[in-house]
């Protein structure tokens, strides 16, 4: 996933905290090398930025044992069940981070209190 996607998602607040995403990480072996790549389910605990490279960073927690790992936005694979790519199209965000523009008009019958100036339902 791209960080400038993250941001744009979680300016928009459709990610953030607790939210449920599959992420890549490297298992570490009792003396501290890094042995195989794996992919779990994590929940987001915190959002962090570095101070230096201004870098996001999360603090996540495994949903299987709790354990509790940092992560860059590059090894997250899922959001909520979905690849981040069809979930910020889900919200009208292309990956690049810009908006999805509406084209062609609405289709069906307008409601009866709809108002044409200000383009919504009045009550």
């Amino acid at each position: 996933m791209q960080e400038v996607l993250l941001r744009k998602l979680m300016e928009k607040n459709y990610f953030g905290i607790s939210t449920e995403i599959d992420a890549t990480h490297r298992a570490l072996d009792l003396s501290g090398a890094a042995l195989h790549a794996f992919e779990g389910t994590f929940t987001v605990l915190q959002i962090l930025e570095r101070r230096q490279s201004k870098t996001l960073v999360l603090e996540v927690a495994s949903t299987r044992d709790g354990s509790k790992i940092r992560i860059e936005p590059a090894q997250i694979v899922g959001i909520d069940g979905m690849t981040p790519e069809r979930f910020a199209e889900n919200y009208m965000i292309y990956p690049d981070g810009t908006d999805i523009k509406v084209v062609g008009k609405r289709r069906g019958r307008r409601p009866k209190n709809w108002n044409p100036e200000t383009q919504r339902v009045e009550n």
